[in-house]
């Protein structure tokens, strides 16, 4: 609540003390102590919806002496947006994620948050806004999303005056997988496998051997239609990844999918 008056023309004014109350009637409570006489502006972090208050100011010098009181001004405190509703996805792809919702119906309406969380093996990770959309928008395009990642979006609106409404329901999607198999051709090699309609946005796949203590090793770069000749491993569990790329031999993307397996071998009996 943001209250106003026109300055005390007083030279000896030194400030201003704000009275308020839930009734004409009082009880009329000292809120607020202002110094100076230009200081003519008051904000009253005032909680909840709809509440009708009054609000009366006195002009205060510095030995104490006090004006008459003004008179009394009715004020009712604005009620926050309602949280958007309808979210849903409207389309996803490997690598992202569209979210679409139905418009506010508030007139002052001022902008959409978009927040996200991540599925961890202990529950959801932190929540983080990951879009502020201005109040036209319908939708959003999550363009960091890992194959297979389960993740939980809600929203915010908020108003011209800042005020923020609830979360929205969540959404819970899981992204787009590209479905990686290794198995045995008839050399007994390995051969890495995908579903190549999932890739049909990157035309390049970057396979590489993931190593938790050394930097992942390059194993080749080959269309992101076909598969991928793993040729002989070693024992053990190999993690390999698929990195999808726009381009050959070029910078790939922050933004670019990356897809695993794990590729157990066994080791060979003499």
């Amino acid at each position: 609540m943001v209250l106003a008056w026109d300055p005390n023309r007083s030279p000896d004014v030194s400030g201003y003390a704000v009275l308020r109350s839930p009734t004409l009637a009082g009880p009329w409570d000292r809120v607020a102590e202002l110094e100076g006489r230009l200081t003519a502006v008051y904000e009253d972090p005032v909680p909840g919806d709809l509440r009708v208050l009054y609000y009366r100011v006195i002009a205060v010098n510095p030995f104490g002496g006090e004006s008459d009181t003004s008179d009394p001004i009715r004020a009712v405190t604005k009620a926050e947006p309602l949280p958007p509703i309808g979210l849903e996805v409207a389309g996803r792809q490997l690598g992202s994620i569209v979210l679409a919702w139905h418009p506010n119906v508030e007139r002052d309406l001022h902008a959409y948050r978009v927040f996200r969380a991540e599925r961890r093996s202990s529950g959801w990770g932190d929540e983080r806004m990951i879009a502020s959309l201005s109040r036209g928008e319908r939708a959003f395009t999550d363009a960091r999303v890992a194959c297979g990642q389960e993740l939980r979006y809600r929203m915010r609106a908020v108003d011209a005056d800042g005020l923020e409404s609830d979360f929205s329901d969540p959404l819970e999607v899981t992204g787009e997988d590209l479905g990686l198999v290794a198995k045995r051709d008839p050399s007994h090699a390995w051969l890495l496998e995908w579903d190549a309609r999932h890739a049909a946005r990157w035309p390049i796949a970057r396979v590489s051997e993931i190593r938790w203590a050394l930097p992942d090793r390059m194993l080749g770069e080959v269309p992101s239609s076909g598969s991928f000749q793993l040729g002989d491993l070693p024992p053990g569990a190999r993690r390999i990844g698929v990195t999808l790329a726009p381009e050959p031999d070029g910078k790939t993307p922050d933004s670019a999918p990356r897809c695993e397996i794990v590729v157990r071998i066994a080791p060979t009996r003499p």
